[in-house]
């Protein structure tokens, strides 16, 4: 089974609230308070799927080339956020996940563009990589992104 071409993977969902604490065994991440998606890059297209597996390139059509920022065939774990004031704003995002209307979805894309944030890579030139330990996997992360 190849991940890309059957876009079978699943983006990382917080599974368990915890106490905060301080561990060097671990690293921390900001919560942006988005929509957690993947993305499917190769060098002509970007599939944006959230994790109920629903195509959100129509919901953020600024985001459809960011297939451009990547220079390997890759699948992104990340977040779609919306920024305003500085802060992550999840209603709109929300907003936009439920828009039908594609004229309102293309005005909140100009008014309020969205950002994709990748934290991990599930699959790195033809190969998937979740089997590779997390900070290995960042490194990837880092060769894919231009």
């Amino acid at each position: 089974m190849d991940l890309f071409a059957d876009q079978s993977a699943s983006p990382m969902l917080i599974a368990e609230m915890q106490k905060p604490f301080d561990n060097t065994d671990y690293i921390y991440e900001l919560k942006l308070d988005g929509e957690r998606c993947l993305a499917y890059l190769d060098k002509d297209s970007a599939a944006l799927r959230n994790k109920r597996d629903f195509n959100l390139n129509i919901r953020f059509p600024e985001l459809s080339e960011i297939y451009k920022a990547v220079n390997v065939k890759c699948i992104l774990d990340g977040e779609i956020t919306v920024f305003t004031n500085g802060k992550p704003d999840f209603s709109i995002v929300q907003r936009r996940s439920l828009l039908t209307n594609q004229m309102k979805v293309d005005l909140l894309a100009t008014r309020y563009p969205a950002c994709f944030t990748a934290f991990d890579i599930l699959y790195y030139n033809d190969h998937q990589v979740t089997d590779m330990p997390l900070m290995e996997r960042k490194k990837l992360l880092n060769q894919a992104v231009a």
